[in-house]
């Protein structure tokens, strides 16, 4: 399963079909009507901050796709 996250707001969302996915994050662009790309992870939302906590994160954009 994989994920795509915002370094911005730190929103989590289930990865979609391809054609469906968002590119940026839907919630600061509502909110604060900011374009946050979001980058694509296989880790959920507290496996991801635990492993950027530590420093051994790696993440792929999703707009880059």
């Amino acid at each position: 399963m994989s994920y795509l996250h915002c370094a911005r707001c730190r929103l989590a969302v289930t990865r979609g079909v391809n054609c469906v996915s968002p590119t940026n994050c839907p919630r600061c662009l509502a909110r604060a009507a900011v374009t946050s790309p979001l980058f694509d992870s296989t880790l959920n939302g507290v496996e991801l901050r635990d492993k950027v906590r530590s420093g051994t994160v790696y993440a792929r954009s999703a707009a880059g796709r």
